[in-house]
């Protein structure tokens, strides 16, 4: 993401052999004067990712020739002069270069998505703040003979390109004229989305008028986020329009906007983005009728839209939940009850029928979700299902957890993880690794029960020759036995410390004290 320089030009525009001055308009450029200049040109008085860019005039040409090694030179161009979405003194000197291939006919679609990658960056690098859109600027009249190509692809890319120059004076009337004139839907689409970029309320103007069921879906999708500028309030027509368009993901896939990609998530944070009441209810409304929609794309797609209303806003959680617990038996849907956690109680008593099922996976996925959602009702089916919800242990345990909320004590879940662990403690090596080192799956197994044990302290006391039992193969005992002795008097609390000094599991058998 990138600024230009005020003045418009590079930032090292003397000496004799950089192009400073816009070109004129070519067509049917060649090769050889597309790439004219490129070997005397100054590569090493400009900086790349990499350092100096000696080695861009290989990767242009390359990549202009066409050649079974012009991909991997893309693919060096993008990580040398727009790396991770940085660009650098190099991209301003590139920019004329790439221009003129594009221009040429050869590679033309791939070089104008990368020029359009200069001009969108806004994350510079050594660079004069401006300077590398500015670079791309220069080049409109190369640029906007594309806007009427032959090709649709490359009137797209074209589109989505001069665009992001965010010139008014030459690229708004030339993208004006072309959506007036374009006949292609996905085309008009990204011209749509251009003309909004420079000019956000003439674009909103005419996409009001693109909202209905009859305008093909990919310009309508455009149109829904075009015509809901700042000041615009949300209606009716924008909410029949991204509903009629749901799912939208494979319309969005056609575009270039990454901002659209995920059409509604995009929406639910622009409205919640906005910050009034009227926004947010809209945003939630939104969400409420494509999660209770038939189809389960569409619930697919609202499901992570609605994650992201419930990060961004606190209100989302009750707002959504009694759309979201009828979808439960949905992995994802579980999980985001689990996330929203004790703010989706509602979901409970469904919850827990769905841990009570025979289909272990299915089980276990929502009976982790109910842990974060009702711990004190997931405990007893946690107890009588142990061996068989690991994913659930693992919520149980606090690694799905907030670490300031431990799983509430259960005596019988209690008893369930000192069964376990005794079962543990008298396994034979069968099945080990060579070094006689249980598998990753048994270790985690064991450190979740002595993790529990060990957050439950001396309220599990009576698990401490279980404890003791599994110490010699599972160190990390230690812990949880030092953890539950704490409530012992002083005798008992000196045999645990025999224990952990000597690894030994009978040095732990000893006698909760009468009480009576």
């Amino acid at each position: 993401m990138v600024r230009l320089d005020a003045s418009g030009c590079p930032p090292h525009s003397s000496g004799p052999h950089r192009l400073s001055e816009g070109p004129a308009k070519i067509t049917a450029m060649e090769l050889p004067t597309a790439l004219a200049g490129l070997a005397t040109h100054p590569w090493a008085t400009v900086n790349h990712a990499y350092g100096p860019a000696l080695d861009l005039p290989n990767m242009l040409r390359t990549f202009a020739e066409g050649g079974e090694d012009a991909e991997e030179a893309l693919e060096e161009l993008y990580g040398s002069i727009v790396h991770q979405g940085t660009v650098y003194a190099a991209s301003v000197d590139a920019a004329p270069y790439l221009a003129r291939i594009a221009a040429s006919g050869r590679q033309t679609v791939d070089a104008l998505r990368l020029l359009g990658c200069l001009a969108k960056s806004e994350d510079e690098h050594a660079v004069e703040p401006g300077a590398v859109r500015a670079a791309v600027t220069a080049q409109l009249p190369l640029l906007i003979p594309l806007l009427a190509d032959e090709d649709a692809a490359v009137r797209q890319a074209a589109g989505w390109t001069v665009g992001h120059t965010r010139d008014t004076r030459t690229a708004l009337p030339a993208v004006r004229s072309r959506l007036a004139a374009e006949t292609e839907p996905v085309v008009r689409a990204e011209l749509l989305t251009a003309y909004s970029r420079l000019d956000r309320a003439g674009a909103g103007a005419e996409a009001r008028a693109l909202l209905g069921p009859d305008t093909p879906a990919p310009l309508r999708l455009a149109a829904v986020f075009a015509a809901l500028g700042p000041e615009q309030p949300w209606l009716v027509a924008h909410r029949d329009a991204l509903l009629g368009l749901l799912p939208a993901r494979e319309t969005a896939a056609a575009g270039y906007a990454d901002e659209h990609r995920d059409p509604l998530s995009a929406m639910i944070e622009i409205l919640l983005g906005r910050d009034t009441e009227a926004d947010r209810e809209s945003a939630f409304a939104l969400l409420d009728a494509a999660l209770r929609d038939e189809r389960p794309d569409v619930r697919a797609e609202a499901l992570w839209a609605a994650d992201r209303a419930c990060m961004l806003s606190r209100s989302a959680p009750q707002r959504l939940v009694p759309a979201i617990a009828p979808l439960a038996a949905d992995w994802t849907a579980a999980r985001l009850l689990g996330k929203i956690g004790p703010a989706a109680a509602g979901a409970a008593l469904l919850l827990g029928e769905l841990a009570a099922q025979p289909d272990d996976e299915a089980a276990d996925q929502a009976l982790a979700a109910l842990v974060l959602v009702a711990p004190q009702t997931a405990a007893p089916l946690l107890a009588r299902a142990l061996g068989r919800r690991p994913h659930a242990m693992q919520c149980a345990t606090g690694s799905h957890a907030p670490a300031d909320m431990p799983f509430p004590f259960d005596a019988e879940l209690l008893a369930a993880v000192r069964a376990r662990l005794a079962a543990k403690a008298l396994e034979q090596p069968e099945g080990r690794k060579d070094c006689g080192c249980p598998t990753t799956a048994d270790h985690n197994d064991t450190a979740g029960l002595v993790h529990l044990l060990r957050l439950w302290g001396p309220r599990a006391v009576e698990a401490l020759p279980e404890l003791c039992a599994v110490l010699p193969r599972f160190h990390y005992a230690a812990t949880a036995i030092t953890s539950v002795a704490a409530g012992l008097g002083p005798e008992q609390r000196e045999q645990a410390a025999t224990a952990l000094r000597g690894r030994s599991p009978t040095a732990c058998s000893w006698r909760r004290p009468c009480t009576s």
